[in-house]
């Protein structure tokens, strides 16, 4: 599942009660697992400080891996990605649903959606297509474009 920042209603700033209905909305359908690709300074920028929280009280997991917006993973990085994407992969295959957002949802999320589809076999140039296709704008950047092509 690719999805916006829960609590974001457009105005910028988001509240408890408002990320709740979305966190509750996510379970709902199906989520057992929301990654969260903000970083601090996002958390406390957007009002969800209380996220991690919020998901836990919903009998959820959650998983964060901080990258900045329109950027992608540090070099430094690497391994604690490729141990992300390990777990996350298992997961799948397992029948869980995993949940990804940063802020809008497409350019750090799309970037780690077709990652995580090329670890089904899913050609690099097709996963990235299909992850437009599915939530157009995603992949923001050029460097994410690469990125994903790099990490496959």
């Amino acid at each position: 599942m690719l999805a916006s920042c829960p609590g974001l209603r457009g105005h910028g700033i988001a509240n408890d009660d408002d990320i709740k209905t979305d966190i509750e909305t996510l379970a709902a359908a199906g989520a057992g697992v929301i990654l969260t690709l903000l970083e601090a300074g996002d958390r406390v920028r957007l009002g969800v400080t209380a996220l991690d929280e919020i998901i836990a009280k919903a009998g959820l997991e959650g998983a964060s891996f901080p990258i900045r917006d329109h950027d992608i993973p540090h070099s430094d990085q690497s391994a604690a990605l490729g141990q992300l994407l390990d777990d996350l992969e298992a997961r799948i295959r397992t029948g869980q649903n995993i949940a990804i957002h940063c802020q809008a949802g497409l350019g750090r999320t799309g970037m780690m959606a077709a990652i995580l589809l090329g670890r089904f076999g899913i050609d690099t140039a097709a996963a990235i297509t299909a992850i437009r296709q599915v939530r157009p704008g995603s992949i923001e950047t050029e460097a994410q474009e690469d990125f994903v092509r790099g990490w496959g």
